[in-house]
């Protein structure tokens, strides 16, 4: 597989990848469902295994791999910042729901619009980095549906009036 072709099959997954998840953003959902990593750890370690593809054994320069280490960051503090903002409530029968809305979607929309900027320097920086582009965009993905989720799930559980807040990782029985 070449390299372009590598990158459109990348950008044709990111792209399926994040109108899932901005799909799944904008549906009324019950929070205590959200319990399972399983597909935000599938995710991180796909996109983990598409970047170690991409570079094919290169060798990457610090200072790219500081920008994207500092992607990751921006897209965990993104992710806490649509888990403040996201309305969380209780309905009739007691459960905690929370759902998405068009200011969730611009958090989206800007998260990814960074993370393409921050792309664009990794591969000025180090040309040969540049292939970190599809696989740290899912990561990012993956950081920031984590962090979103950690924080909506504390919010959830102090409006349920829980003692304790649920373990971040709790897999559903």
């Amino acid at each position: 597989m070449t390299t372009s072709t590598m990158s459109a099959a990348n950008a044709v997954l990111g792209l399926a990848v994040l109108a899932w998840v901005l799909w799944r953003q904008v549906e009324v959902r019950e929070v205590a469902a959200d319990r399972s990593p399983r597909g935000l750890l599938v995710l991180a370690a796909f996109g983990a295994w598409t970047a170690a593809q991409a570079l094919d054994g290169a060798a990457v320069s610090p200072v790219a791999l500081a920008l994207v280490v500092a992607g990751v960051a921006v897209s965990a503090g993104f992710g806490a910042l649509r888990g403040r903002l996201q309305p969380v409530w209780r309905d009739a029968s007691g459960r905690v729901l929370r759902r998405g809305n068009a200011l969730t979607v611009v958090l989206w929309l800007t998260a990814i619009a960074v993370h393409v900027g921050v792309d664009a320097l990794v591969a000025r920086v180090d040309p040969g980095a540049a292939g970190l582009a599809g696989g740290s965009l899912l990561v990012c993905l993956a950081v920031s549906l984590t962090a979103q989720r950690l924080v909506v799930r504390e919010r959830a559980a102090r409006l349920a009036g829980d003692a304790a807040v649920p373990a971040p990782f709790a897999v559903a029985a």
